[in-house]
């Protein structure tokens, strides 16, 4: 499951509008106008995104104030989701942090929710939101008042607890199914046009697909922040393992995960008593190409995928495996 921001634009404003006038959402949200929506497109101060599925799909929006803030405040004003209990809002929630602090460089980014939105509040603390108060009957509602939490982060909280925390490695569950579906489907999503169609339906696996997969072949993920980043898989291939399903979050690249996760497929392999890794890569894959090269494999062939090129490279482990029955002795 993966969701991305965009900008809102004039044909959204009718499903913003629906989002937040549905009865599950406006005893939380003060309703806008179309107007003043309208009006928001352009505002300096302001951003209002539409979250969208990785398909293009709305599930919800979001409006962001104090953008010229001379104090680096931003607030995180307003977040609708429509889908609820998908995981739409958390995701949001993780990309809208990022923008602030890494794109638009905010020092404190604050937010208030009403004191019955319990389940928000909690989403909210879990994320690293801390909490500063309450506006105590600062909200005047039909039958009396109502009080609003005021939560916050810094952005040293945000690296300390985001940033530079290295990801962690596991191995994959049915569950996982769907979001590494979609960390396969954005990280390929700059190569399709490289790739024939059928080629690229092989490469970018649906969710059932991969579902399938379990059983047959081991598949690891990375994790950032609870958010799967990156993945391989490995299977049994004329006594050498062999690699497929290899990708990485674009936003994650940089923090050596494929480095780690061929190390972890190797110590398995070595364990196992594999003499040999062996994979299919593209010519295009310029990136992959000399990670798989900085780590020992070397180029033995030359196929295709549907019309689309291959090179496959392989790994000796002999040596590896060498060392570690003479360490046994």
């Amino acid at each position: 499951m993966k969701i991305r921001l965009r900008r809102t634009n004039e044909s959204d404003l009718d499903f913003v509008l629906g989002a937040e006038q549905s009865a599950e959402n406006r005893i939380f949200i003060g309703a806008w106008t179309r107007e003043q929506h309208r009006v928001a497109f352009d505002a300096k101060d302001l951003s209002h995104l539409i979250i969208e599925t990785i398909e293009g799909k709305p599930v919800g929006y979001v409006i962001l104030a104090g953008l010229a803030d001379a104090n680096e405040s931003i607030e995180f004003r307003r977040i609708v989701i429509t889908e609820k209990n998908q995981g739409y809002g958390k995701q949001a929630l993780r990309q809208i942090k990022k923008l602030a602090f890494e794109e638009l460089k905010a020092h404190r980014l604050w937010l208030d929710v009403k004191e019955e939105n319990a389940r928000a509040r909690h989403i909210y603390k879990a994320e690293g939101f801390v909490a500063e108060g309450v506006l105590r009957d600062c909200l005047k509602i039909e039958n009396g008042y109502e009080s609003l939490f005021v939560m916050s982060m810094l952005r040293d909280e945000y690296e300390s607890r985001f940033i530079n925390k290295q990801p962690s490695l596991r191995i994959a569950a049915p569950e996982d199914a769907e979001e590494i579906a979609a960390v396969l489907a954005e990280s390929f999503a700059e190569h399709e046009s490289s790739y024939t169609a059928k080629a690229y339906a092989a490469t970018v696996p649906t969710v059932d697909e991969i579902k399938q997969r379990f059983g047959e072949e081991k598949i690891w993920v990375a994790l950032s922040s609870d958010e799967i980043v990156g993945t391989v898989s490995i299977i049994d291939k004329n006594k050498a393992l062999y690699i497929r399903s290899m990708a990485i979050l674009p936003e994650a690249r940089g923090n050596r995960i494929g480095e780690r996760l061929l190390k972890e497929i190797e110590n398995y392999a070595v364990a196992c008593n594999y003499q040999k890794l062996s994979l299919n890569t593209t010519p295009f894959l310029k990136r992959a190409i000399r990670l798989y090269k900085k780590f020992g494999f070397v180029r033995r062939g030359a196929g295709d995928l549907f019309g689309t090129p291959l090179l496959t490279m392989e790994k000796s482990l002999k040596s590896a495996a060498k060392f570690k029955r003479e360490m046994k002795k």
